[in-house]
């Protein structure tokens, strides 16, 4: 007797506790959390297939029509969209090149540089053309 008045007072607070719970506020908040994830996930798939933002359109299953052949793999342009993909891309181009600039330290440089002056120290104006002082300097520095 004592277990079934135990349960049957379980059961009672159950009920009133399941009654109190605030269903209608929190199922409005679920609702509205769900819709905001579903058009967040539908602007990162226009997004990644490169159209504008936007609802997409939504069939039934039974309606679709799958090929018959699946190709493998996915196009290199709707990769070529992602974000994360194309800062990868520049992070292994800035790679390749840092060990190119490496190695071309490895080779000798050869550095030639050359200065022209022209003075007029005589005075002359236009009869004496003045001085021509040319150098020119070269030098090949090993790494």
């Amino acid at each position: 007797m004592r277990k079934t008045t135990n349960r049957k007072s379980r059961l009672h607070r159950a009920i009133r506790a399941w009654k109190s719970f605030p269903t209608m506020g929190f199922l409005s908040r679920l609702k509205t959390e769900l819709q905001r994830q579903i058009r967040e996930t539908e602007n990162t798939l226009s997004l990644l297939l490169g159209e504008p933002g936007g609802a997409i359109a939504r069939g039934k299953l039974e309606d679709q029509s799958l090929p018959s052949n699946f190709s493998t793999g996915v196009p290199l342009q709707l990769l070529s969209n992602r974000a994360d993909v194309h800062a990868y891309e520049m992070a292994l181009a800035q790679c390749f090149y840092n060990v190119q600039t490496a190695r071309s330290r490895f080779y000798p440089n050869l550095t030639i540089s050359g200065n022209g002056i022209f003075t007029n120290s005589g005075g002359m104006g236009i009869v004496n053309p003045g001085k021509w002082l040319l150098s020119a300097v070269g030098s090949l520095v090993q790494p």
